[in-house]
């Protein structure tokens, strides 16, 4: 690969300034928060209603009226929404879009189903206020330079370099060292998984590449990845994000969870009866975007689980949290006697420190699991049985098989799929 396609410049920047109003909200009090997003909640419920034909009809056949929803809480009157809803379905864009400098974007290569959805000037100029504001706690400077480990989607802009962290190779990891040298990068951003295949080889070539921070995102950021990404790379902060539905959380220096933008978004986790879980209780997070008036995201589900919680951040800012984000509910494999999460089996993998390359779980049957294992030097027969060991600790009466192919690709998006589940 042209190390010329790898790294690139951005042909265009958004030209948006960055609104201060954002980094004073992160300072206010939970109550005039509230407040802000009342508003927020409420203008968007007016365009909403008047402009969407979707909204303006769900409004007329729950016999509602957009001064119904006065606060946050009155928006469980509204149906949940998916993108199964709204894929392909003119019916959830305004009928003014044309004059909001609509963007459309597309989401879903993970998956192989992919969405395309719109974003408008204002929404995005939110969306970047929020990520600065994130940034700026990791210690980010305007005049920094970023390197970006991305298989698409992440993008590249003035002072930040895109480098494809898809089927990246020693020779290409080399390049990427020599680059970042050479064009002084402060720091590191990128997809967990990418950024740890990068910091091994760096280790692996002794060199010090520490940064002031890396940024993670798009990807569930697993323990022992942070961890080992941290020592070789630079101090990690994770930040939650979609650009479809509108949702952004970030974690500041006290890590102790994701700081909402509630100045940009309304989190809601509900039960699989589409209750509110109470905090401290896993569920499914559900979003709304309080600035994309193009194509309104109201009470979308985002097909993450999360947990919320009451508790204060150390760092003093009024921005709630989100405790735990455990990744999608599709990766999840179900058996007769339990529900093993996607996220910490791969966590419980890579802790074993066994000689694996790239792993997957694939599940064709209620008890039975393939798992392929792509090895390094070192695999031992033995490898095999701890790792049935460990998956016996979960259920017992699970099947497991083995295949060892010689590499797992990545998706499209260039993101680790750690479980796959087949069944219908």
């Amino acid at each position: 690969m042209q190390i010329k396609n790898a790294l690139r410049k951005s042909l265009s920047v958004s030209g948006i300034k960055i609104d201060s109003d954002f980094e004073k909200n992160q300072w206010l009090k939970s109550e005039e928060l509230v407040r802000i997003q009342r508003t927020l909640v409420r203008k968007l419920v007016e365009e909403a209603c008047a402009n969407v034909p979707f909204w303006g009809r769900t409004f007329r056949d729950l016999g509602l009226r957009p001064s119904d929803i006065k606060c946050v809480s009155d928006l469980e009157k509204l149906p949940v929404t998916s993108k199964a809803m709204m894929r392909g379905k003119a019916e959830f864009r305004s009928n003014i879009i044309k004059s909001m400098q609509p963007f459309m974007l597309h989401t879903g290569g993970s998956t192989g189903q992919v969405f395309r959805y719109y974003t408008t000037g204002l929404s995005r100029s939110a969306l970047d206020a929020c990520r600065i504001r994130a940034w700026r706690w990791a210690g980010y400077k305007d005049k920094d330079r970023i390197a970006t480990f991305t298989g698409g989607g992440l993008g590249s802009s003035k002072r930040k370099f895109a480098l494809d962290c898809v089927g990246m190779n020693e020779d290409t990891m080399d390049e990427y060292i020599q680059l970042i040298k050479k064009y002084k990068i402060d720091i590191l951003r990128g997809i967990p998984s990418g950024l740890m295949t990068f910091a091994r080889h760096v280790e692996k070539r002794g060199i010090d590449l520490r940064k002031k921070c890396v940024l993670t995102t798009s990807e569930t950021l697993l323990p022992e990845h942070r961890k080992f990404i941290g020592e070789v790379l630079g101090e990690v902060f994770d930040g939650y994000g979609a650009n479809d539905g509108g949702s952004s959380a970030f974690e500041c220096s006290e890590h102790n969870g994701w700081h909402i933008s509630v100045d940009k978004s309304v989190f809601e986790v509900l039960d699989r009866n589409c209750e509110h879980a109470a905090p401290g209780e896993e569920g499914i997070l559900t979003v709304t975007c309080l600035y994309n008036y193009g194509m309104p995201w109201i009470r979308y589900m985002s097909n993450d689980l999360a947990v919320l919680t009451d508790e204060k951040c150390a760092c003093g800012r009024g921005l709630p949290l989100m405790s735990k984000i455990k990744g999608r509910t599709t990766d999840l494999i179900v058996t007769r006697n339990t529900t093993m999460n996607g996220t910490e089996l791969a966590n419980h993998v890579i802790g074993m420190k066994l000689p694996i390359k790239a792993f997957q779980f694939i599940q064709t049957a209620t008890e039975r699991v393939t798992m392929r294992v792509a090895r390094e030097p070192g695999w031992a027969d033995s490898d095999e049985g701890k790792l049935i060991n460990m998956l016996h600790q979960y259920d017992p009466d699970l099947d497991i098989r083995f295949e060892y192919p010689d590499d797992i690709p990545t998706t499209p998006a260039g993101k680790s799929e750690y479980v796959v589940n087949m069944m219908d």
